[in-house]
């Protein structure tokens, strides 16, 4: 499978947000703990009560997806994309992806 777009500078910036931190994986008892893919489906909190998925998605690294069941911190999440959005900031600016991840 090919690399998405803006896939490496999600990776990177991941990796910028979490070196040297201790995580904790939190699970959504309202999901199960894989995808149909067979991904683990996890929050991943770092540092001083920091949600990795939250501000991947608010600084435009990553998007808010729902597969079928609402999850807990979906309005959030949906809150954060709507943000990157409107501030063309990572995936959705015009010269990167213009909101299309694929």
């Amino acid at each position: 499978m090919p690399v998405q777009c803006f896939g490496y500078e999600a990776t990177e910036h991941a990796r910028r947000l979490v070196e040297g931190a201790r995580v904790y994986l939190e699970y959504d008892p309202s999901q199960g703990r894989q995808d149909r893919f067979g991904r683990e489906l996890a929050f991943l909190w770092f540092g001083s009560n920091r949600l990795l998925n939250y501000e991947m998605i608010r600084d435009g690294f990553a998007y808010e997806y729902t597969y079928s069941d609402s999850y807990h911190y979906q309005t959030l999440f949906k809150q954060a994309q709507r943000a990157a959005d409107s501030g063309d900031r990572g995936l959705w600016h015009a010269s990167t992806c213009g909101g299309v991840a694929e």
